[in-house]
């Protein structure tokens, strides 16, 4: 009604909500975007931010799995990557981006005519 969103997330020591609001798509009661924040081990996870440390391949092939089935079923998927994931965030974004090319529509990366940095407003 609201069309407000469960954040879905992987943090070490938080609950797995991804089947309950798969559960909350197929019902009709999920709004048409999904939210996943990868943060990882954000107390004792790899430190610094300059370099891939902890590979987590199994978990980016079950999130690009769970992408895939998200927008399948009509769903617009937002995600955040913090750095203590895999230890560098950019890194990670241009993996999971490697394991989704071919199975969901992805924009242009970089975009058309991005030179430096990016204004957010």
């Amino acid at each position: 009604e609201r069309n407000f969103a469960l954040v879905l997330v992987d943090r070490i020591g938080t609950a797995d909500l991804y089947d309950t609001w798969v559960e909350c798509v197929d019902s009709g009661l999920g709004p048409d975007f999904a939210l996943i924040r990868w943060i990882g081990d954000d107390r004792n996870g790899p430190q610094g931010d300059r370099e891939l440390q902890v590979l987590r391949d199994e978990d980016l092939a079950r999130w690009a799995d769970r992408i895939a089935v998200l927008t399948g079923r009509g769903r617009t998927v937002y995600g955040y990557l913090h750095n203590p994931y895999e230890g560098h965030s950019p890194a990670s974004v241009r993996r999971l981006r490697e394991l989704l090319t071919g199975r969901v529509s992805l924009p242009d990366w970089p975009p058309d005519g991005a030179e430096g940095q990016l204004s957010l407003f």
